[in-house]
């Protein structure tokens, strides 16, 4: 069957997806810009832009969608790869973004931006990108309020045309088969998330039958161990209802459950007094908390101990070191009053000026060579990749990270989750 790609929406960029009616559980998805948006962002001298890609899951028993990633990724990649966690329909949004105050260091930049946009508030996010009540599923409306985050929304473009939506299907049978449930419970021992795709199974694999078998039995071994000490502790104690299943089913049952954890009378053996009263047989051991408490106090106060010279010498050195700073703010002052030195200062402030001029224009130089190496291949007039794969991107787009991404999708596919 010949590959159907589809390209969709027109400006300020067009997301180009293959299948979109039955996409792969990991779809690659690529972008080409307009001419015009590459100049707009040039003439904003935006040195690093990223596309934020926001997947949102649609529910088809009840109205409620659900954000499932999120993600930036250089607006220069022109390639990106989507790992959906289960069957079922998604929607895509993308947008253009850049730092405001940290354009200059990518790295500043990006660190910037990831602050912004994954700060969790509870359960998701406090950045919400995602309505999950609306039929336009997405709103952006939060991100233009943000104060670090800057995007196309901001600029001369209406909100409509910065951001680009898509929607897709993925099917069951596009995801990878788990394996066994005894296998798959051994190779997950002991991990609070399953593996996400077929590569985190193989290394677990590895781990959980070369590695992992003589630690799980000293781990058994241990357990015993401490859960006969335990009982034969409690039993000495005087309680009652000691079980010894921990031992018998050490993966379900913890240390903790030899006994039942309420103290009342009835849980210990007992004798009865003259007067008809009962008491435990032996006496319960009781760790008082006085010491610890003391030792607490002993410290703290400690803290508060400043030797007397230290304290002298801030009480007289601090106001030397004001009276110092006054003078030197003076001398400072009568010397900037001086012709003299207005002249001087009247000849540096011009090299700085021309130094500035300079930076400016060989930093316009470097940014026009950056856009012309990096953002005009992947103009949509311009040669700019027409399907969704590695090989439509122009050669200099191609990287290793991208190659080695297209070979994990081959190889790795993920598990419904």
């Amino acid at each position: 069957m010949e590959a159907k790609t589809d390209v969709l929406q027109k400006l300020p960029f067009r997301l180009i997806v293959n299948h979109p009616g039955q996409a792969d559980a990991t779809m690659e998805l690529a972008w080409c810009l307009d001419k015009e948006m590459i100049q707009l962002l040039q003439g904003k001298r935006i040195r690093n832009p990223y596309l934020l890609i926001v997947v949102a899951e649609i529910h088809r028993t009840y109205p409620y969608h659900k954000e499932i990633s999120r993600s930036f990724i250089p607006l220069s990649q022109g390639l990106k790869y989507i790992e959906f966690p289960r069957p079922g329909k998604f929607a895509i949004a993308a947008t253009i973004i850049w730092s405001k105050k940290y354009d200059r260091l990518r790295k500043d930049a990006e660190r910037s931006l990831a602050s912004n946009l994954f700060c969790r508030f509870g359960r998701g996010y406090s950045l919400e990108l995602v309505n999950g009540y609306s039929d336009s599923v997405f709103s952006f409306e939060e991100l233009n309020a943000s104060k670090e985050v800057a995007s196309l929304s901001d600029t001369e473009h209406e909100q409509q045309l910065a951001v680009v939506k898509i929607h897709i299907n993925v099917s069951a049978d596009l995801f990878a088969k788990e394996p066994p449930r005894w296998l798959w419970w051994w190779v997950n021992l002991w991990r609070e998330n399953t593996p996400r795709n077929e590569c985190f199974w193989r290394r677990r694999f590895f781990v959980a039958f070369i590695i992992q078998p003589p630690c799980v039995a000293l781990w058994i071994l241990l357990k015993a161990i401490i859960c006969l000490v335990g009982s034969a502790f409690l039993f000495f104690i005087g309680r009652r209802y000691i079980s010894l299943k921990p031992i018998i089913h050490p993966f379900y049952l913890g240390i903790d459950e030899i006994s039942d954890a309420s103290d009342d009378d009835d849980n210990y053996y007992t004798s009865t007094k003259i007067d008809g009263t009962k008491r435990p047989v032996f006496w319960r051991i009781l760790i008082t908390p006085g010491y610890w408490l003391l030792a607490a106090i002993l410290n703290f106060g400690s803290l508060l101990l400043i030797p007397s010279q230290q304290l002298l010498g801030a009480i007289i050195g601090i106001p030397i070191f004001m009276i110092g700073i006054a003078l030197l703010s003076l001398i400072i002052k009568k010397v900037g009053a001086s012709k003299k030195w207005r002249e001087g200062n009247e000849r540096r402030q011009k090299k700085r000026a021309a130094k500035k001029e300079r930076r400016i224009a060989r930093e316009t130089q470097q940014l026009q060579q950056h856009y012309e190496k990096n953002l005009t291949p992947l103009a949509c007039d311009n040669g700019g990749p027409k399907e969704a794969s590695l090989n439509a991107l122009p050669s200099t787009h191609q990287t290793f990270h991208l190659r080695f991404l297209a070979l994990k999708k081959k190889v790795c596919k993920p598990f419904a989750r």
